[in-house]
């Protein structure tokens, strides 16, 4: 009688086993197939508006900067981003200074190359889910934490500032 009711219980702990694993992979297939598609579609429109925003700046087109801006600032950036608030900023000062081009470029270059990181964490697989989760809001002293929280947490999205400080330091 006790194996019976020892197999029951082991059965019974299978099953959900199983149920949260099949949920797992079918969140995970959904996610994949609807929010990545659509990340990817994002992330090929940010390199066609930027293009038209230098066009518009070379050709000094005011009213072409004024709509990319209100297309930037309503369909690409999150207005509660600081550095998506500064790139659209930037594209309202091309207006009167287009030398601020190349700035320009490098902040959208720094916002799709960090949604391109932040894709690729996302797509992980569960040991790496469960590091992020264990690595948020942990200090890191040794080597080894250190190591598994950049391999395994979110990215960090390069500032603008933090770039070009980069780029002046040596070393």
């Amino acid at each position: 009688m006790e194996t019976f009711v020892t197999l029951a219980i082991s059965a019974g702990l299978a099953a959900v086993v199983a149920g949260f694993v099949s949920l797992r992979n079918a969140a995970r297939t959904i996610k994949a197939e609807c929010v990545t598609k659509e990340r990817g579609k994002w992330r090929d429109r940010v390199p066609r508006l930027a293009l038209q925003v230098h066009k518009a700046a070379t050709a000094k087109d005011t009213t072409r900067l004024a709509e990319l801006v209100l297309e930037f600032r309503l369909v690409v950036l999150n207005p509660n981003d600081p550095e998506d608030v500064e790139i659209w900023h930037t594209i309202e000062s091309l207006i009167d200074k287009p030398e601020r081009l190349p700035e320009f470029c490098l902040r959208v270059s720094l916002l799709l190359k960090h949604d391109w990181e932040r894709a690729k964490w996302e797509t992980q697989t569960l040991f790496g889910t469960l590091c992020a989760v264990c690595c948020k809001g942990v200090k890191m002293r040794s080597f080894g934490r250190v190591l598994l929280k950049k391999i395994c947490c979110e990215p960090k999205r390069t500032s603008y500032d933090e770039f070009q400080k980069d780029r002046k330091e040596p070393g």
